[in-house]
């Protein structure tokens, strides 16, 4: 038995009984199941000679429609757009994606598949449309919506943090910089002194 699935096993017969360790249980649950499909969909797009950072882009590419804006395709795969800017150089240099400048705005970017991008777009597609009947197939149709409504209830409550989160006032660097002399003063105050 592979250690995911004795993992797997063990975490749905031994389920802990106070919310707080749930909490955790499902949180790592979530984060192990994130790592595994990257990894299984990583596995059947080898052959296809795509990275993982590859395949990602351009499925995310495909979701908008098969071209988007830099800074809308790094917010969608959740990178940096430094990060983006390098990843669009390798795969542009590779043949997989190319640069345009925007209609109205020229400039702004557009990314789009290539005729090789395409065809691997397609690939990167159909490779996750088979993964999921094949996660899927264990639960009714039933237990799907409400896996679906569950995760949903979930992110709804995270996007709230998020929002939450980015409306909270932070401090200024005035001060941040006369608070960081005071907490050295608290420290030299509790330290022992040498005579």
């Amino acid at each position: 038995m592979s250690a995911s699935l004795s993992s797997a096993t063990a975490f749905s017969t031994a389920l802990p009984l106070n919310r707080i360790a749930l909490g955790d249980a499902v949180a790592q649950s979530l984060f192990a199941l994130t790592r595994e499909w990257r990894q299984v969909l990583g596995r059947r797009l080898a052959p296809h000679g795509l990275s993982e950072a590859t395949w990602r882009a351009l499925l995310h590419l495909d979701l908008m429609q098969g071209s988007a804006v830099q800074s809308a395709l790094a917010a969608s795969m959740g990178i940096e757009g430094p990060s983006l800017v390098r990843l669009i150089d390798r795969m542009e240099r590779d043949g997989w994606v190319r640069r345009q400048a925007h209609p109205q705005d020229r400039r702004i970017n557009l990314v789009e598949p290539t005729d090789k991008g395409r065809t691997a777009m397609l690939a990167v597609s159909d490779a996750a449309a088979e993964m999921r009947a094949a996660t899927f197939a264990s639960l009714d149709v039933r237990e799907l919506a409400q896996l679906f409504e569950l995760l949903g209830r979930v992110q709804t409550r995270l996007h709230e943090q998020q929002e939450e989160a980015a409306l909270a006032p932070t401090p200024s660097p005035a001060a941040e910089a006369a608070r960081q002399p005071a907490a050295g003063a608290r420290r030299r105050a509790a330290s022992p002194t040498k005579s």
